[in-house]
């Protein structure tokens, strides 16, 4: 999956450049049919206008005309289920990917359990889940507790993904955290753009094909 950087910020979006690469490809390097287009989603401060925002970014999206079939949205506390599970109903062929971030893991107090209760109670609008480990800045959200989490019976009937071992350098990382949990995704970010935010096309592609390659 390629996301595209988005927020909105001073009532207006703001997009990343060199969109039409992330789209086609590039020369020597076709989009396979394994490669969905996402939005990454930061939205402005409050989870009040979450439901409003979503709605003008789909609006957006379909106005440029943009193969986009996933939102990531990368929050700092958890939303209403019922504006996601809503703008699923609206939208049901635009996925919603929730990242989960020590910060959200912090307002569950902690709690692997806390933090499963509320994953279940998104899964009429969240299509995927997207664990984030710890940054060293907030809660103790680490692998222990990551592996706890994945191995719950309620973590089963979810769809998981892993953020923080992926990277240009981390291919092993990625395939020995795949032979315990062959099931998970990974996910990837900073890594695979440039010092201003935007996604390095050909590195991404690249490092997409390599995973493939070699975890599969």
């Amino acid at each position: 999956m390629i996301a595209i950087p988005v927020d909105y910020a001073n009532g207006a979006w703001r997009f990343a450049e060199q969109l039409s690469g992330l789209f086609a490809g590039t020369s020597d390097t076709p989009v396979e049919s394994y490669v969905r287009h996402a939005i990454y989603f930061t939205p402005d401060n409050s989870t009040a206008l979450l439901g409003k925002r979503l709605e003008e970014l789909a609006k957006t999206v379909e106005d440029l005309g943009w193969p986009i079939d996933a939102i990531i949205l990368n929050l700092s506390a958890w939303p209403g289920p019922s504006t996601l599970s809503d703008f699923h109903r609206q939208h049901p062929k635009l996925h919603l990917i929730l990242k989960i971030d020590p910060k959200m893991f912090d307002q569950c107090h902690n709690f692997v359990a806390s933090v499963l209760r509320h994953l279940v109670g998104y899964k009429d609008g969240v299509a995927t889940f997207i664990l984030k480990p710890k940054n060293g800045l907030v809660a103790d959200f680490g692998p222990d507790e990551i592996r706890e989490l994945i191995g719950d019976p309620m973590a089963w009937k979810l769809d998981l993904a892993i953020a923080g071992l992926a990277g240009v350098r981390s291919i092993d990382s990625i395939r020995d955290f795949r032979r315990h949990y062959p099931g998970l995704s990974v996910y990837a970010n900073r890594e695979l753009c440039d010092k201003d935010g935007r996604i390095i096309t050909d590195t991404a592609l690249k490092f997409i094909e390599g995973v493939m390659r070699r975890t599969s």
